[in-house]
């Protein structure tokens, strides 16, 4: 009789062990299971959330000089968005003095959000604007790199007194100016 008690508690004794054992396996697999949901539902969101910002930013907002759309700003390897730039597809005829003057003076809030701003002219020129700078830069655009790749020009755009002073660089070729004298 002592015997068959001893087999009765060892059988329960490992039925409540490996219930115990594979147990916790099931509750770590859920747990797993649960882990990759909530990836896999924060990525959707990301993605939502991304395409929002895209469709937003794909509506140009109407200047002086242009529309203006605002772009992701990527970082060196184009793996991660580290803010934005603002790009505008205009012509040299939509670059007045009077139009640059109205931009700084009413346009340039449409920006706060970006870094910079970057104008292809669509003649192989381009303008850059720093945020929050009455400084253009007028040079040779690189529409792969969305960047000047020469300065010709530095132009000052004083928008209390509505004067604009340009510095032609020295190594710049003459008939490179932006406003003829």
């Amino acid at each position: 009789m002592r015997k068959k008690r001893y087999w009765i508690l060892w059988a329960i004794l490992l039925v409540v062990v490996a219930s115990l054992i594979f147990g916790e396996d099931e509750n770590a697999t859920k747990k797993v299971v649960e882990k990759k949901n909530a990836t896999t539902q924060k990525k959707s969101e990301k993605e939502e959330s991304d395409k929002q910002d895209s469709s937003k930013n794909e509506t140009a907002k109407s200047t002086a000089i242009g529309k203006i759309q605002l772009r992701p700003l990527m970082n060196g390897q184009k793996t991660k968005r580290i803010g934005e730039y603002a790009f505008i597809l205009s012509n040299k005829e939509m670059i007045t003095k009077k139009n640059l003057i109205r931009f700084f003076k009413e346009d340039t809030s449409k920006i706060k959000e970006a870094n910079f701003l970057i104008v292809d002219l669509q003649n192989g020129a381009g303008l850059h604007i720093l945020k929050d700078t009455p400084v253009v830069t007028y040079g040779k655009y690189d529409k792969k790199n969305q960047t000047l790749s020469q300065d010709w020009e530095t132009i000052f755009v004083n928008t209390e007194t509505n004067e604009i002073k340009a510095d032609h660089h020295a190594n710049a070729p003459d008939d490179k100016k932006l406003f003829s004298k």
